[in-house]
């Protein structure tokens, strides 16, 4: 009858080798990746990136997510472009909040983002001056927002922060309107002129009207 094998001096042996260090640097690699992209990604979305691991999208996948892409985007930009037309304004933008990243369920808005525009005829585009616009430079005008109120702003406001930023896109006055999913403010839709700084008061009814067709189409956002 065959005795116990008796391993610890193979284990030693292994010890003692190069492709025992090589195993176990290679383990401390893989447990510290696994910690960074944990820590980058955040808990609540840790296992969407290990499905995502495990299950890798297929190219039907891909394909149906483009389709459903661009008609997400056709049926904002209609919605912004006869915005554009009832209010007589040179241009329609629709800002989203995010975090830096991504707009996350449990992660605080630090920054908000112009995600879709639409411009009158010799109106230039902003839409890529107008990214991650910290919440900071106009908290007034976003408690507004939090309150469900519309509000307007002037290029001559004494707000010099948000005031280059119209300087700078070329906008006389800019008037904001909240958009909400589920009760949660998740962005805005802001009308612009670049040639004068009133507007009717019918105005801002017309963006209400709007804000909540787009709340509407919240699960495209």
């Amino acid at each position: 009858m065959l005795g116990k094998l008796n391993l610890e001096p193979i284990f030693n042996y292994l010890q003692n080798t190069s492709l025992y260090k090589i195993f176990f640097t290679s383990i401390i690699c893989i447990v510290t990746i696994f910690m960074i992209a944990l820590i980058y990604v955040g808990v609540d979305n840790f296992e969407k990136v290990m499905m995502i691991i495990d299950h890798p999208t297929t190219s039907e996948e891909l394909d149906k997510e483009l389709e459903d892409n661009i008609k997400r985007n056709l049926k904002i930009n209609i919605l912004l472009s006869r915005v554009l037309d009832e209010t007589e304004s040179d241009r329609a933008t629709l800002f989203k909040f995010h975090n830096g990243k991504s707009g996350l369920n449990g992660v605080a808005f630090l920054f908000y983002s112009a995600s879709h525009q639409q411009i009158a005829i010799g109106t230039s585009n902003s839409i890529t001056d107008l990214q991650e616009i910290h919440l900071s430079i106009d908290p007034v005008g976003l408690q507004k927002l939090l309150e469900k109120k519309c509000y307007l702003t002037t290029s001559n406001t004494t707000n010099l922060l948000l005031r280059n930023i119209m300087n700078k896109v070329g906008t006389k006055l800019d008037i904001k309107c909240p958009v909400y999913a589920n009760n949660y403010l998740i962005g805005f839709i802001s009308i612009s002129y670049t040639r004068r700084q009133e507007v009717d008061s019918s105005v801002i009814d017309i963006l209400k009207d709007y804000t909540k067709k787009m709340e509407r189409l919240s699960d495209d956002l």
